[in-house]
């Protein structure tokens, strides 16, 4: 079981799996939808949303920042 939103143990956990060679495995990912778009984190969004073209934009920015920051951390995957 791991948090959805941590590359790192994403990317861990599938190689863990990719490496157990004797049994099946199974990764239990944890997500909150709409994370990283800070309009779409709310509970009361939880299933169906009408979004803006201005709040499209909005969240394509934030995720490309998140991006950036993953990409200085991790380099390019």
């Amino acid at each position: 079981r791991i948090d959805g939103h941590d590359i790192k143990a994403i990317y861990t956990a599938i190689e863990n799996a990719k490496a157990q060679k004797e049994k099946p495995s199974m990764i239990v990912i944890d997500t909150i939808k709409g994370k990283g778009c800070s309009f779409a984190e709310e509970p009361l969004f939880n299933h169906h949303i009408t979004v803006s073209e201005e709040q499209g934009q909005q969240a394509m920015k934030e995720l490309e920042e998140k991006l950036e920051t993953l990409k200085a951390e991790w380099g390019e995957m």
